[in-house]
C-alpha cells in the first residue's frame, strides 16, 4: 500500500510539473519589434489603446503628489498638465490608433529596428507622423542604444 501511494504521489508530482506552462524566455518578454511582429493586427490595436491609456495614467501620476490647495502645488500641476496637453495636441491630434499601428509595422519591417522597444518606437512613429524627417530621428543612435 505504501508503494502504491508513493508511486501515485510521484506520478502526481511529475504530471503537475509537466503540466505547468513553460516559462517564457527573457527574449519573449522584451516588448520590442520581435515581440510586435509576432502579434496579430487586433493585438496591435489593443496594445496601442493600452499604451495610450497608460499615457493618461502617467499624466495623472505627474500631478497627484502636488497639493492643489497650495500656490506652489497649483503651479506645478498647471505646468505638468500644460506640458502634457501641448505634447498630446502636437503628436496625437488627428492621429488614429490604426495609423500608429501601421507606422509601427512599417518601422519594424526594417530588421535593424527590431531591438528598439515599442514605447520608444511609438515615439519615433509619432515624430514621423508629425512631419519630422527620418534624417532627424537619429535612428542609428536608437539602434545602438537598443542593443545595450
Amino acid at each position: 500500500m505504501k508503494t502504491i501511494t508513493g508511486t501515485l504521489a510521484a506520478i502526481a508530482v511529475v504530471t503537475a510539473i509537466y503540466g505547468l506552462p513553460s516559462q517564457a524566455s527573457a527574449d519573449d518578454l522584451l516588448q520590442n519589434g520581435n515581440f510586435w511582429l509576432t502579434r496579430s493586427s487586433a493585438s496591435h490595436i489593443d496594445y496601442i489603446l493600452g499604451f495610450l491609456e497608460g499615457a493618461q495614467l502617467g499624466r495623472n501620476f505627474a500631478v497627484w503628489k502636488w497639493d492643489v490647495s497650495s500656490k506652489d502645488g497649483e503651479l506645478k500641476i498647471t505646468s505638468a498638465l500644460d506640458s502634457y496637453s501641448t505634447e498630446a495636441q502636437k503628436y496625437l491630434s488627428n492621429v488614429t490608433v490604426g495609423q500608429i499601428a501601421d507606422g509601427l509595422n512599417q518601422f519594424y519591417s526594417d530588421f535593424r529596428n527590431r531591438n528598439i522597444m515599442i514605447h520608444d518606437a511609438v515615439w519615433l512613429v509619432l515624430e514621423q507622423i508629425s512631419g519630422i524627417p527620418d534624417s532627424q530621428l537619429n535612428l542609428e543612435a536608437w539602434r545602438k542604444n537598443s542593443r545595450q
